[in-house]
């Protein structure tokens, strides 16, 4: 298995070496860096603290040996479950949502109504308002079609965009024939329907 005492290497699975009188971090690194068999895991420990390397995503632990249970989620591969890997977000979805938290800070300031009527109407059209933005952005909509339909029939202040809002995605599909006309600027807007 391995060459030197206190020393186990497992072929894709595991190199593991007590180290009593080193630094466990350069004999880590050291380690890692020399590894001949593909290990999956990389583990140095004193007894008291343990370093490890996950070498196929390459995260790191270090913690006492009395802490270790707390990190069981680090050593699942063993047991074939991969740990989830979060991809960082897209720098265009961070600025949107810095937009929007700045659009909220902005209508609040405006309205400093903290009742939950006013919070949840709010989340409701803020909502609503990124829903759209999406759409279009995503071509569910037609290109610039929510854009164009918020400057060519609300006004330049916004004051009535929620009153728009709200009818937009009241809007329901009518048939012709159901004798029911629908306002000419929201019947393009039959998908928003509740």
């Amino acid at each position: 298995m391995a060459k030197n005492s206190g020393e186990i290497s497992w072929k894709k699975k595991l190199f593991f070496r007590e180290e009593f009188n080193g630094d466990l971090h350069l004999t880590i690194s050291k380690i890692e860096k020399e590894l001949t068999h593909s290990q999956r895991f990389v583990i140095v420990t004193n007894y008291e603290t343990l370093l490890a390397i996950d070498t196929k995503t390459d995260d790191r632990l270090d913690c006492t040996s009395t802490d270790l249970p707390k990190h069981y989620d680090f050593f699942l591969p063993w047991a074939g479950m991969e740990k989830a890997r979060h991809q960082n977000e897209n720098p265009a979805d961070v600025k949107a949502a810095e937009k929007m938290a700045l659009l909220f800070d902005v209508i609040k300031k405006d309205n400093p109504d903290n009742s939950p009527e006013f919070i949840h109407q709010l989340n409701v059209f803020l909502s609503r308002l990124l829903f759209c933005f999406f759409a279009e952005d995503t071509h569910i909509f037609l290109e610039n079609q929510f854009t164009n339909a918020v400057a060519s029939h609300t006004q330049p202040d916004g004051s009535d965009l929620n009153n728009y809002l709200d009818k937009l995605f009241t809007v329901k599909p009518t048939h012709a024939s159901s004798g029911i006309p629908q306002s000419l600027p929201l019947c393009e807007w039959w998908f928003v329907s509740r």
